[in-house]
């Protein structure tokens, strides 16, 4: 009687150190999306994703701002947007700074929880367009901002992206 005692009471000490594991994913990214820009960008900038839906405008408030440091090996950009945002568009604003290099591109990543949606070369083609302050040569690739009339507002602006939302919610 006392070794089956023994034998449920270690059964259920390691059930609870399983049950008891912690996620891997850091408590204030759990339920939201994130976008990730993996990026060789040679110089100090700042970028932003902007996050609307249909029927919706771009507006200042809904972004999210991240400060991107020079390397000149591909880093991981992220951007974690607010609890219960579901965009159906987004807008990758790549920085402000006028003088930054010719900036690689290898692929977007947008992430729910342990699911994601991995957009290589082609995707990115397929689902984002660049703006007038990206030459099109090389895009996706390279991005080689430029001024235009004065201003400066290198971006890409995505195609609806409900479905592939949708998808990392619900699966």
């Amino acid at each position: 009687m006392h070794r089956i005692f023994k034998i449920l009471n270690i059964a259920f000490s390691f059930v609870l150190i399983i049950s008891c594991k912690e996620s891997k994913i850091p408590k204030n990214e759990s339920d939201r999306i994130i976008i990730e820009l993996y990026m060789k960008v040679l110089k100090e900038d700042q970028f932003e994703v902007f996050y609307r839906n249909t029927n919706q405008v771009y507006e200042t408030n809904k972004n999210v701002i991240t400060k991107v440091e020079p390397s000149s090996l591909l880093q991981k950009i992220k951007f974690v947007l607010p609890e219960q945002v579901f965009p159906d568009y987004l807008r990758i604003d790549l920085g402000s700074n006028v003088n930054q290099e010719e900036m690689l591109l290898e692929s977007i990543t947008i992430k729910y929880n342990s699911e994601e949606k991995k957009f290589n070369k082609d995707a990115i083609k397929k689902y984002f367009r660049p703006s007038r302050f990206i030459i099109n040569e090389g895009f996706p690739s390279t991005l080689k901002t430029i001024k235009s009339n004065g201003k400066y507002d290198p971006l890409l602006d995505s195609n609806n992206l409900s479905g592939v939302i949708n998808n990392l919610i619900l699966y």
